[in-house]
């Protein structure tokens, strides 16, 4: 891994997922890359841009270009802060005011990195004065080429690594990727096996002395998807997702967006689909894996 997007807002969420960068980057001697994004969909829609009337006259352009203006100062602020402390670690780090729609310009950067790490909010919160919310990183975890890790708890916390493994979305690079990872960040990597199938592949792994523990699904399963999610916030769970008909799906069925619109304070990552296309970036590193 030579590169990670962090994507920032200025709340508690960001912060942590700041912590769990800085973590990573200094473990894997990594760069930075810190993208803070000014929602200017969001200024027109709060101005009321869609009612009738004087919309796009003198006045109206001018409170968009006051609003914009304090809004891109406050990102400056906010990088300017992260990129300071980002270089007392010693870790190489730039930053990006990016301007438009939220996923779309996290997106887009994303095609030059290895992993996004970004806050999550806990579905039951309501943070609608910050930029970043759950939908936003719903939308870029269905899309984006690259691992997304979705921070909810202070990643100090974290001891164990959780990969939910099943037979119609496993990818043996991730796997590998995974151990490694667990390994940078000091977790007790952990196996959770869905079926029959991905439980003969763990017998099958060449270092099975890495898996701290193997955990074998015992009921039907619908039971056994739920009852792998039954962690605390000390575990960082890793979930692999399958495509079909052009939509990235989870083992048990639902879409990416759904299943976070469930899930409530924990922290995950949710790894590209294995049957996707593989794509480069300019640093010649293989996207679409932990490495």
């Amino acid at each position: 891994m030579n590169s990670i997007l962090v994507a920032l807002d200025g709340s508690k969420d960001a912060l942590n997922a700041s912590q769990a960068a800085w973590q990573l980057a200094r473990k894997t001697k990594s760069k930075i890359v810190a993208l803070s994004v000014v929602d200017t969909q969001s200024i027109w829609d709060f101005l009321g841009h869609k009612l009738a009337g004087m919309i796009g006259s003198g006045v109206y352009i001018s409170a968009f270009q006051s609003i914009n203006s304090s809004l891109q100062n406050i990102a400056q602020s906010l990088l300017t802060a992260f990129e300071s402390r980002s270089n007392g670690y010693g870790i190489e780090t730039s930053t990006i005011v990016g301007e438009g729609n939220l996923a779309e310009v996290v997106l887009k950067n994303a095609q030059n990195h290895d992993l996004i790490i970004m806050g999550r909010r806990a579905k039951f919160q309501n943070d609608s004065h910050t930029i970043l919310r759950t939908s936003l990183s719903a939308k870029v975890a269905e899309a984006a080429p690259i691992p997304v890790l979705m921070v909810s708890s202070e990643p100090l916390r974290w001891t164990t690594a959780r990969f939910i493994l099943d037979s119609t979305c496993f990818d043996n690079r991730a796997m590998k990727s995974f151990f490694k990872f667990a390994e940078d960040l000091k977790l007790q990597p952990e196996i959770f096996c869905l079926d029959a199938k991905s439980e003969q592949w763990i017998e099958d792994l060449n270092e099975p002395s890495k898996v701290s523990e193997v955990v074998i699904a015992d009921s039907v399963y619908d039971d056994a998807w739920h009852s792998a999610f039954e962690v605390t916030s000390s575990t960082l769970l890793v979930v692999p997702t399958t495509i079909k008909q052009g939509k990235r799906y989870l083992a048990d069925g639902r879409d990416v967006g759904q299943f976070l619109a469930t899930l409530s304070t924990l922290s995950l990552m949710i790894l590209p689909p294995h049957n996707q296309p593989v794509k480069t970036h300019q640093a010649k590193v293989v996207v679409g894996t932990l490495a």
